[in-house]
This record gives C-alpha cells, sequence and structure tokens, in this order.
C-alpha cells in the first residue's frame, strides 16, 4: 500500500534550502567549508564601470571563494570596457534592450563550463552549465509592461533545459515575488516557474520591501541563500551555495624550470656526437632529446591552489571595517527612514567610504607607477591593472562537450576536423579543370634559387630575434633557452641547419605542431567558429626564419611577386592595398565610368592549399633541386595534436594546406595565390591581402559592369577551383560604387556566381552574391558613395570607449604616461588609414573630432565646455585634420623620387605635379589633395630636401601653429 505521508515527506525535502539575512563577513560562518560547494553570487550592479571597484571590496569581506558572479542591469552601452577579474572567464549578453540592460558573467577558469545566450525576447539571457547544475541569468528591464513575452521566452529555455535535475533561474526578473493581492504578473510568473518544478529559493525584500532579485530553484542539492546587508546599490547581494561534493575542476599546474641549472648542465653536456653526424633527422632528435632530459630533471610542477583569493593590495582591513559601519548604519537607516538625523549621518559616513575607497586605490596605483617608472613592460602591466583590462585566455572548454563523447574523444574528433577540412575541400575540385587560360600568365621563371648554408653569427641572429614569450612547442623548449644558451646551441643549430640544406630534409621533430583553436566569434561551441593556430617548437621557427629569408630575398629580387599582392610583404601593408583600391575606385569615378567592387570570402583558403600544385609553383618560379626538396620535406608528413586546457588529442597527419601560426606559411601561401593577382582581366583590376581579395570592374554602363562582373568572377572562380580553393559565395559581396544616390542601380541590380555555361542571369539558377551599401576592407568601412560617413561613425565609437580607460587611469597616472596611453590607444585609431578617409567634408569629421575631444577633456579634468584651441595646446596633441595634413605629407613625400636636378634649383615647392580632375570627390582624395597639401607644406617648410624623420619632425612643429580654420584652408587650397 502506498504511503501518502512518506511521499508528502520526500517532496518537501526534496530540493531544500534555507535562506539568511546576514552580512558578507558573516556568511562563512554559516556555511562552513566552501568547498564542497558551488557559490554564485548575484547583484543589480546599476553600472558594471562604475560601481567595480565597490564589488572588488564586497568580494573581499566576503571570505568566500564565488565560483560564479552575475551582475545584471550592468549598462552594457557599445562603449563599454567590461572588466576582467583574474582568475575568472568572463561574458557578457550581446543583445541590446535599452541603454541600462546587460549581463555579465564571470566564472572560474578553473571549472568546467559551457555558456550559451539564447534567442529572448524583452530580457537578457546567459544559460552556462556546471558539471549536472544549469544556471539561467537573466535581467529583465522594467520598461517592459506586458510579460507574455517574457514568460513564452522564458518557458522556452525552462523546456530546453528540462532533462537537468538541478535548474537555477537567477537574476532581477522586476517582478515582485512578495505575493501581493490580485497581482497577475505574480501569479503567472510564479506559476509558469513552478510548472517547471522551479521554486523560489527565498522571499525576502531584496530592493526596499519588493524582492526582485529571484533565485528559482529545482535542484536534488541542499541549497543555502544569503542576502547581503551590503549597500553598493539598491539592490542586495544574493549569494546561492550548491551542495556539491565533486566540482569538475581543471587541473591547474605550473612548471617551474630551475634556467641557471639547465643552461649549465647544456654547457657541460658533450654535443660532440651531434657535431659529426651526418644525418639532419637524427641529429635534431638527438639535440631535443638531450635538451628535454635535462629540462625534464630541472623542471618541479607545482599546483595551483583552487581557493581564489580577490583582495587587492589597497583593500586595507581598515577599509572593511569602514565598509562595514556603513552597511550597519545602513540597516539602522532602514528601520526607522523618517529619522532625519540618522539619515544624514549615513548619507555622510557612506559619501566618506566612497572617497576613501577611491583615495587607497589611487594612492596604491601611483605607488605602482613610480616603481615601474623605468620599465615600459611594468608600466604597460600597471596600466592593464588600472583599467581592468589585462588579457584573460580561458580554453574553449565549450568544444570538449560533443553528444555522448568523453573529453579525449571529443579532442580526437576535432583534430580530425582541422586536419582533414582542408581535404574535405579541395577534393571537391579534384577533377576541375581550368577555364579561361589565355587568362592566366606564364608564371614560369629562368632563374633557380640557390639555397645557402647559414653561418653561426646569421644563427644567432636568428635566435635572439625570436620572441621570449612565445609558447614553446611539443618539445618545452622555448625561445629564451635558447638565448640563454646560445654560446652552447649555436654551432649545434648551425651544423643541423646546414644538413637540412644539403640533405634537402627538414627534420621529422620540428614538423609536430601543437594546435590552439582560436575563437573567431559566433557560437563558442561550434568548431567552424575556430581558427587552428599551429605552436611550434623554437628550433623549427630558426630553420623556417632561415629558409624564409632565402625564400622571400629570392622573390624579391626577381620581381616574382605582383605588385597587387600587398599582404606579409617588406614595405607594403593593408594601408597601401586599400589605399591602391579607392586610388582605382575615385580615378573611374572621376572618369564618369561605372565601377563595381567584388569582395571575395575564401572559405579556409590557408588549410585548402593543395602541396603538389604548391610544389609546382615553386617549381615554375625557380626553386629547384635541392631547396625544393627542403620545401617538399617541409610540407610533407606533418602531423598535429589539439591542446585546449590539460587536455591533448592524438596525433593526425596532415595532406593539405600550411600551418598557420608558422614563418615560412604566410611565404607559401603568397606563391600559391600570385598567379590569382597576375589574371589578365579584362577591364578590371585585383587587389589581394593574403586571402582578402578584391575586384574593380570598371564599364561605362551598369549592364556593361554587370556582364563584366560575372565574366571576370566566373575566371576567378575557374582559377579557385582549378587551386583547390573555394569560394564561399554567401559571404562574398558586391558594391556599386557611384558619386550620387540618383546614379546607382536599382534594386533589381544582381551579379551571379555562375557555375554553369550559358552565364545568362534571366534563366541559370546560379547564386546570386549580396549586395551592400558598405563593406569592411582590410579594416575599413568603404561606402558605396565613397562618403566616409559609416568609416567615420565606427572610429568615434572605438574613440568614446577610450574615454572610460582614460576616467580610471587620470587619478593615479602622471601627464606623461596619459600621453602616452593616448597615443598608442587613440591616436593610433586616428591615424590608421587616415589618407584614405582623412579628406572627407567637415561636416562628416565633426562627430570624430568631438569624441577625440571629449577623451582629451576626460584625460585632462576639463570641463565639456572648455575652450577647444586651447585644449590642444594644452595637451600638445595634433587634431584629426592635423594628423590627416601630417599623414598626407609624409606618404607623399614616401612616395617621391628624389629628383637631384630639381636639388639645384634655389625653388622647390611644386614638386608634386596636380593630376587632372573633374569631380568633387577625386579633389578630396589622397591622389588630388595628397599633392595638394604637399606643395602647401613643402612652400612653408621646405622639406623636399629632408629624410623621414626630419620631415615628421619639422612638419609637426609647424603643423601645432596653426588654427583649427588655417588647417581647413590647406585643404581647399
Amino acid at each position: 500500500m502506498i504511503d501518502v505521508n512518506e511521499i508528502i515527506n520526500t517532496l518537501d525535502t526534496f530540493g531544500s534550502h534555507e535562506s539568511f539575512i546576514c552580512p558578507p563577513d558573516k556568511c562563512h560562518q554559516i556555511l562552513g567549508n566552501p568547498n564542497k560547494t558551488i557559490n554564485v553570487l548575484h547583484l543589480n550592479i546599476r553600472s558594471i564601470s562604475k560601481n567595480f571597484n565597490s564589488v572588488l571590496v564586497l568580494l573581499a569581506s566576503l571570505k568566500i571563494s564565488c565560483d560564479v558572479i552575475i551582475f545584471s542591469e550592468c549598462w552594457l552601452n557599445k562603449n563599454i570596457n567590461i572588466p576582467i577579474l583574474p582568475g575568472y572567464s568572463v561574458y557578457s549578453s550581446t543583445i541590446s534592450l535599452n541603454q541600462n540592460d546587460g549581463v555579465v558573467v564571470y566564472v572560474r577558469s578553473d571549472l568546467e563550463h559551457v555558456i550559451t545566450e539564447p534567442e529572448f525576447d524583452d530580457a537578457n539571457c546567459l544559460i552556462f552549465k556546471l558539471a549536472d547544475i544549469v544556471i539561467i541569468a537573466i535581467y529583465r528591464p522594467p520598461s517592459f509592461r506586458k510579460i507574455d513575452n517574457f514568460l513564452s521566452s522564458l518557458n522556452t529555455v525552462l523546456s530546453s533545459v528540462s532533462s537537468y535535475k538541478n535548474v537555477f533561474l537567477v537574476g532581477d526578473m522586476n517582478i515582485n515575488i512578495i505575493p501581493t493581492n490580485n497581482d497577475a504578473t505574480y501569479n503567472d510568473y510564479m506559476n509558469l516557474t513552478a510548472s517547471h518544478g522551479l521554486l523560489p529559493a527565498y522571499t525576502s525584500p531584496t530592493r526596499d520591501k519588493s524582492c526582485l532579485d529571484h533565485v528559482m530553484t529545482r535542484a536534488e542539492k541542499f541549497v543555502l541563500s544569503f542576502i547581503m546587508d551590503s549597500h553598493i546599490t539598491d539592490h542586495v547581494p544574493v549569494l546561492v551555495c550548491i551542495q556539491n561534493k565533486t566540482k569538475r575542476k581543471i587541473t591547474k599546474s605550473v612548471s617551474k624550470v630551475d634556467l641557471v641549472k639547465v643552461v649549465s648542465e647544456i654547457a657541460k653536456t658533450d654535443f660532440s656526437a651531434i657535431l659529426s653526424s651526418r644525418n639532419a633527422n637524427w641529429a635534431a632528435e638527438s639535440l631535443i632529446d638531450t635538451i628535454a632530459s635535462i629540462l625534464h630533471n630541472n623542471t618541479l610542477t607545482i599546483r595551483i591552489p583552487s581557493r581564489l583569493k580577490i583582495i587587492k593590495p589597497w583593500i586595507t582591513p581598515g577599509l572593511l571595517k569602514c565598509i562595514r559601519n556603513r552597511d550597519n548604519m545602513h540597516k539602522e537607516h532602514k528601520k526607522a527612514p523618517d529619522n532625519y538625523i540618522l539619515k544624514i549621518t549615513y548619507l555622510r559616513y557612506r559619501n566618506f567610504c566612497n572617497k576613501l575607497l577611491y583615495r587607497l586605490k589611487n594612492n596604491y596605483e601611483k605607488i605602482e607607477f613610480e616603481k615601474a617608472k623605468n620599465n615600459p613592460k611594468k608600466t604597460w602591466q600597471v596600466i592593464k591593472n588600472v583599467i581592468n583590462k589585462q588579457v584573460s585566455t580561458s580554453p574553449p572548454l565549450e568544444l570538449l562537450s560533443a553528444p555522448g563523447l568523453d573529453c579525449k574523444s571529443s579532442l580526437n574528433l576535432i583534430n580530425s576536423f582541422f586536419a582533414n577540412i582542408g581535404k574535405d575541400l579541395a577534393t571537391k575540385h579534384t577533377n576541375a579543370c581550368t577555364k579561361h587560360e589565355s587568362y592566366v600568365k606564364d608564371g614560369s621563371q629562368v632563374n633557380t634559387m640557390v639555397l645557402l648554408s647559414p653561418d653561426c653569427a646569421e644563427i644567432e641572429n636568428v635566435i635572439m630575434g625570436l620572441r621570449s614569450d612565445s609558447a614553446p612547442g611539443w618539445d618545452g623548449i622555448g625561445a629564451r633557452l635558447l638565448k640563454l644558451s646560445r654560446q652552447t646551441l649555436v654551432p649545434l643549430v648551425t651544423h643541423i641547419c646546414c644538413l637540412c640544406i644539403s640533405e634537402g630534409i627538414f627534420p621529422r621533430v620540428l614538423k609536430r605542431a601543437v594546435i590552439h583553436p582560436i575563437h573567431k566569434g559566433g557560437d563558442r561551441g561550434s568548431v567552424n567558429n575556430y581558427r587552428p593556430i599551429s605552436v611550434l617548437p623554437a628550433l623549427s621557427k630558426v630553420l623556417e626564419k632561415v629558409l624564409n629569408n632565402r625564400l622571400v630575398s629570392y622573390l624579391e629580387k626577381n620581381n616574382i611577386l605582383s605588385k597587387n599582392q600587398f599582404g606579409f610583404r617588406r614595405g607594403k601593408s593593408c594601408e597601401d592595398a586599400f589605399a591602391a583600391l579607392i586610388d582605382d575606385v575615385v580615378e573611374t569615378l572621376d572618369k564618369k565610368s561605372k565601377c563595381l567592387g567584388l569582395f571575395l570570402d575564401l572559405s579556409k583558403a590557408f588549410d585548402t592549399v593543395s602541396v603538389p600544385i604548391l610544389l609546382k609553383k615553386l617549381e615554375q618560379i625557380g626553386v629547384r633541386g635541392p631547396a625544393l626538396a627542403v620545401f617538399a620535406s617541409y610540407l610533407s608528413e606533418r602531423t598535429q595534436c589539439i591542446k585546449i586546457g590539460t587536455y591533448v588529442s592524438d596525433e593526425c597527419g596532415l595532406a593539405y594546406g600550411v600551418p598557420q601560426g608558422s614563418i615560412l606559411g604566410p611565404t607559401l601561401f603568397l606563391v600559391y595565390v600570385n598567379s590569382l593577382c597576375d589574371l589578365a582581366l579584362p577591364n578590371c583590376s585585383i587587389y589581394t591581402y593574403a586571402d582578402d581579395t578584391a575586384l574593380l570592374v570598371h564599364a561605362e554602363s551598369w549592364e556593361e559592369a554587370r556582364e563584366r562582373a560575372e565574366f571576370v568572377l566566373s575566371i576567378v572562380m575557374s582559377w579557385l577551383t582549378a587551386n583547390s580553393l573555394t569560394l564561399n559565395v554567401e559571404k562574398t559581396n558586391f558594391i556599386t560604387f557611384s558619386l550620387t544616390s540618383s546614379s546607382q542601380p536599382d534594386n533589381s541590380f544582381a551579379v551571379k556566381a555562375h557555375t554553369c555555361d550559358t552565364q545568362n542571369s534571366s534563366h541559370c539558377s546560379c547564386l546570386p552574391l549580396s549586395r551592400t551599401n558598405s563593406v569592411k576592407y582590410l579594416g575599413i568601412l568603404i561606402d558605396d558613395l565613397i562618403t566616409w560617413n559609416a568609416q567615420i561613425k565606427v572610429l568615434a565609437g572605438r574613440v568614446r570607449k577610450l574615454i572610460t580607460v582614460f576616467k580610471n587611469l587620470r587619478y593615479s597616472a602622471d601627464a606623461d604616461i596619459l600621453r602616452m596611453v593616448y597615443f598608442s590607444l587613440c591616436q593610433s585609431i586616428l591615424s590608421f588609414g587616415i589618407t584614405v578617409w582623412g579628406g572627407a567634408p567637415k561636416t562628416s569629421m565633426l562627430q570624430l573630432e568631438r569624441a577625440q575631444r571629449a577623451v582629451l577633456k576626460v584625460m585632462t579634468f576639463k570641463h565639456y565646455r572648455h575652450s577647444t584651441a586651447q585644449l590642444y595646446k594644452e595637451c600638445q596633441v595634433l587634431t584629426v585634420r592635423q594628423l590627416f595634413v601630417l599623414n598626407c605629407t609624409l606618404r607623399k613625400h614616401m612616395l617621391l623620387q628624389l629628383d637631384f636636378d630639381r636639388l639645384t634649383k634655389r625653388r622647390t615647392t611644386n614638386v608634386c605635379s596636380i593630376v587632372r580632375h573633374r569631380t568633387k570627390l577625386a579633389k578630396r582624395h589622397f591622389r588630388i589633395l595628397g599633392s595638394r597639401i604637399y606643395n602647401f607644406v613643402n612652400k612653408k617648410c621646405s622639406i623636399y630636401r629632408l629624410n623621414k624623420f626630419e620631415c615628421k619632425a619639422r612638419v609637426s612643429k609647424w603643423i601645432t601653429t596653426l588654427s583649427y580654420d588655417e588647417v581647413e584652408c590647406i585643404l581647399n587650397t
């Protein structure tokens, strides 16, 4: 017979919980051992940038290590910088509902967790999973009066986690769950959560007399809740402690190497066998094994304690005592809100506490700046600490949760994906042949590349040029060790490099890569959103550098690389690439012709490089014999493994691609795509930066432009197919450039990527390209009317983000450090590509100039109505227009060929000839305006005879003497 009382008692004890109201520093006494619980803190923070320091004090007084910290109402506007908390991975909601919304979640980095952001109406939501626990963090703004959409989304989210036995709904719902009469909102919300088995962990007030910050639980575990008497905002912090005997932690340890002993033992080791060896593979393996053995014998592995201490040095016992007194006074004030004397006393003491907090923090930071005064690296570390922007590198643990697989199997699956993605894409083109062969230039080279063996001096220079802070490869031998032991190791490495070149062999042990997946954006649980970066042994980088120097020298000396290929080349930059592209667009529009731009997206270009095709291309350009054998050996029999946290996959072989993160990879890729840049495309120009490719089609009418665009695109697609590369049609865009909106083609205008033979747009079913009004090419937003409004708007937003940085920094850093940070962060943003977009009309530039002035005023504590002219004079920085004039002058100065006949003349003012032009667009572009500016500046400063550095110094000094209007006059001269 069923015992009804037993069932009722079981239901009453299921997911039992208790709640307490207490000060933060007393919670640990009630909780007991915090290592047996998952501790979740929630606070409606009402601006994370404003109250983050107060939260740090709260965490210090709590004396309990929080595993998860949830902040709601974070005011996550587009200019906010989310602070970094050491030891935590930080996540934030991306859906913006209003200026005050946003959820930010900090999760301990040593806990295995997966976090997602679902689609949610009328609220911000993040879902994260810790072992068998699901926590749903929500902030619902009070501006949404109706609750129907919110409840519908909440029902969907709760249904998606119905299989989990431990579910926690945490956040500020702005729904009062302290029962009131006939409150429909309360009833609907409570009924919905109860239907999913969630019950409130407490019903105590969290804001005034209402309970708006909820913790709804459905759990088999015992739950303790603490409503803390702490006054940071008008909402109280809530700590939820979930019983959990085994936290799924990532085992963290650090290996401490005694480098002094290692260097000493290496110096005493007999390497004569390696020096006498004639086998490159054996010599490399023997050297690595010997050094690795010495490293192992002098390495001590230390486990990092899992308990976190977030107590900053400026959080003193006196400050904690002051905060405790403030909270006690706040409690007394709440008991007697009508007591005016008590209220005034509390407010004065609260303000005193806030001032004390900031004064202690600023004094500590000033001392840290003083300590790092003569060390730029330490100074920048202090700057990052002050603005809470330390680099937070959390492993992508989301990839380890493949359905039905353990961590090792998931890693092997990911490794197989990265190793075979190139093969899977390339095999689609196995039987393809090249159409339009007449447009492919002959790339054969008469000359032959000769690989000369390096000497000890070259190898030493290469080793000293390696970055000391780079991660070591699978062998654990870092660049720093090579530098410290260079007197012993340089002859050995030189001998191995000479053997490799003479034998045409790249050692097997140097072809093993450790892959670190780097998140590019989007869903963190999708492997497609990660870029595989190869970490190679330091000795591999030395040999690669030697080979790369010789290959680059050969390519440049024989002018093999196309002039339209700007990537990974000395003396060329992405700024040169888009400057050349915009020159072409402006020149075409100035001739009253039509201009259509195709911006191609190649799928996994580096990973789909065909090794046989690459070797054939190398042979065509003159890399033959032993040189070709070395590159063939480098590209063959490569292996890789995936490392995420402490988990490492099995090794997997590679048949396609060049390693991303290597030294030789980019140069080999340039050779691979070089013939694409040299395609003889009719009425079309091609510009490439590695795999970022743009085509510009010129025509007399839009219909003709469409036909030519489809024709040249078919040629390019044919070339890509023949070279095992894949065009991502869905991400490939086209843009129609024109002088006015009225001269744009109508909305039905379309360009198709033809894979058929008819190339008849009206009848075939080939995929059309996406048409856009603006496109981002190499970091610059280009719009269809070349107004640069979109680019300037984005730049203004990026500059405004720095306001918070300088607000945090200005109290502790001196003027010199502030100017250094301004030039590094702000002026670098303003200067990038300014010669291209800086000639925009004055009205377009106003928002960017105002953003710059806002940063300067915050940096120097000036009133927002402070004189603009005086501001720039006091800060000793250039306006945006002055930067444009300066950069145009310098760019033109470097492009000019020095005419010695002109130097003999007394007057050398008009050294730049002005190209004829018809339109206002051309008049304000660098192609025309740059020459005018240079002639004007040269007339005033006489810079033609100067070198680059002398020219910059003289022009910078002169231009600061000009007023705003005088600078504008230069542009209109």
